[in-house]
């Protein structure tokens, strides 16, 4: 989209004074409930799992869908940094995977299916460069809410 074309959707977003809620989750539950028309950004496991509970809710991809990472960190200062790691392989591993999928998240293990898969099958998707995002993360942050000062 580029950053002149975002800062103008943002922008255009504040002027409509749009509600800001902190929580994807608890957002997608209050769209269900009827208290919003829609959300701009939730979590697509979240959406599913309320739409097979029977919730009026579904999700409209924009295009391209950029889809966002999920993090394991370990500290360098770990009191136990091999038992950290072990961890990590762990929950990498096809097995840790299942587990991520039967909580209701999305895996990374290629041999893991995740249910959001088939909805997600067609789409233009893309993975934003999560390096450049923490390089610039302070200076993106502040440009967030010079844009949209109702946001917390």
């Amino acid at each position: 989209m580029g950053e002149e074309a975002a800062t103008r959707l943002l922008r255009g977003l504040n002027d409509q004074q749009l509600h800001q809620v902190r929580g994807r989750r608890l957002l997608t539950q209050l769209v269900a409930a009827g208290e919003y028309d829609l959300a701009v950004e939730t979590n697509l496991n979240t959406v599913l799992t309320m739409s097979q509970q029977g919730a009026p809710v579904w999700f409209a991809p924009v295009k391209p869908l950029y889809l966002r990472p999920s993090f394991l960190f370990m500290t360098r200062t770990a009191p136990h940094p091999h038992a950290g790691a072990l961890l990590i392989d762990y929950l990498l591993s096809e097995e840790g995977q299942k587990i991520f999928v039967a909580h209701d998240r999305m895996p990374a293990h290629p041999k893991v299916p995740a249910r959001e898969t088939q909805v997600l099958t067609g789409l233009d998707l893309r993975m934003p460069d999560v390096l450049e995002i923490g390089r610039r993360y302070a200076a993106l942050g502040k440009k967030y809410m010079e844009l949209l000062p109702g946001a917390k």
